[in-house]
């Protein structure tokens, strides 16, 4: 894989500094790319190219560009396919949904106050911090269609309405 796109600067190696450098990228640990770059002391070598500035920016130049291309890409479409996919277990997609909107920005508007402890609000602050919760909790069932999730699957739950009937229902 070239790397055409880095600064001159970060291309200024030698075969062996450059195969060693793409080693890392690859995964490998530091003795192991200086192995496959050919380095007859591969832990003494590995060490010393690691105290090379320019050696240590190209990785994390590289290491940037690679997470900012294709795994990128791969990466959300791993999670759309998470999300999306009714075969997959609903808590691993409720989880893959909470991290995105969370990454998004949005996880903090779902968690209410966040500038106080629960020990430290008073009782209006609490009853808004009840009643905010209770909102979204809301707003969710009924995103869902009155589904809920229940033990880590999507059920459908009906209003029983009064202890008479829950009565009921059970005996």
């Amino acid at each position: 894989m070239g790397y055409k796109h880095l600064p001159a600067k970060a291309q200024q190696f030698t075969t062996m500094q450059e195969k060693f450098v793409t080693g890392v990228v690859r995964g490998l640990s530091n003795t192991n790319a200086a192995r496959y770059a050919g380095y007859a002391h591969a832990p003494s070598a590995a060490t010393g190219l690691m105290r090379d500035k320019r050696i240590v920016e190209a990785i994390r130049d590289r290491r940037i560009y690679k997470l900012n291309g294709d795994m990128a890409t791969t990466a959300l479409a791993t999670i759309d396919a998470l999300m999306t996919d009714p075969l997959v277990p609903a808590q691993t997609r409720f989880n893959a949904s909470k991290y995105v909107l969370e990454q998004a920005g949005h996880g903090a508007a779902l968690q209410g106050p966040q500038d106080k402890e629960l020990t430290d609000m008073d009782a209006d602050e609490l009853a808004n911090a009840i009643n905010s919760g209770m909102k979204a909790l809301a707003d969710l069932a009924d995103s869902m269609g009155g589904r809920h999730i229940i033990d880590g699957e999507i059920r459908q739950v009906v209003d029983v309405g009064d202890a008479e009937t829950v009565d009921n229902l059970l005996s």
